[in-house]
């Protein structure tokens, strides 16, 4: 399945809707700090 990743910045959730995924992330982006937010936060069961 693949899904859409809809990314904010300064907020800290995640919403799961049907094929869509939003993703709240409080670190700046910058040297892939952001990044690895959202991987943490989308790999969690």
């Amino acid at each position: 399945m693949i899904y859409k990743v809809y990314v904010t910045f300064h907020k800290d959730f995640i919403e799961v809707n049907n094929d869509e995924i939003s993703v709240g992330i409080k670190s700046k982006p910058q040297k892939g700090e952001a990044n690895r937010e959202l991987i943490q936060k989308i790999s969690k069961p």
